[in-house]
């Protein structure tokens, strides 16, 4: 894109207008050369936008459905324990219940002297 200027027919160019033509033409290259880089940025920072648009839509629909999942299953393991425990806990009452008879029932033959 060469710089268009007006002159007269009978205008000669000096050098000092021919080196700021020239460095007006460079610079419009360089600029051409940096909105070129930008565009290309820009695309690459939208393309990045999108991914990350879609990881945040992944996280946000599949990890943290499959986070409460777990922490449901982990509630209903928690809550499978307690009850387990709380079995445990009345069958060894039953057990010491079951030896206190026990040492009921020695204490009571000792006392009638039965073998």
């Amino acid at each position: 894109m060469a710089l268009k200027i007006k002159r007269n027919k009978n205008h000669i160019m000096t050098d000092t207008e021919k080196l700021i033509l020239d460095k007006l033409e460079s610079m419009s290259v360089d600029l051409r050369e940096v909105k070129d880089k930008t565009a290309r940025i820009e695309d690459r920072v939208t393309g990045i936008e999108d991914r990350v648009t879609r990881m945040e839509l992944t996280i946000g629909n599949d990890i943290s459905k499959k986070i409460d999942m777990t922490g449901e299953g982990r509630d209903f393991l928690k809550q499978r324990l307690d009850e387990a425990l709380q079995f445990e806990k009345k069958r060894e009452g039953m057990e010491w219940e079951r030896i206190n008879h026990r040492m009921e029932i020695n204490k009571i033959k000792d006392r009638l002297d039965i073998a």
